[in-house]
């Protein structure tokens, strides 16, 4: 199976943790969601921040 990085990633983490791979990909947009949602209304981004290769495609 040929998939995008960021794809590939949603697929082996669905299979982690046990869910469809479908149920992966809708958690991740909601994630990405409100994040961009913070950022948007100015919200400051605190804590441990951990970026992979994927962002970088």
């Amino acid at each position: 199976m040929h998939l995008p990085r960021g794809r590939l990633f949603l697929v082996m983490a669905a299979a982690l943790v046990g869910v469809n791979r479908n149920t992966a990909t809708v958690y991740d947009c909601k994630l990405r969601e409100i994040i961009a949602g913070q950022i948007a209304h100015g919200a400051p981004v605190s804590g441990e921040i951990a970026v992979d290769e994927s962002y970088f495609d």
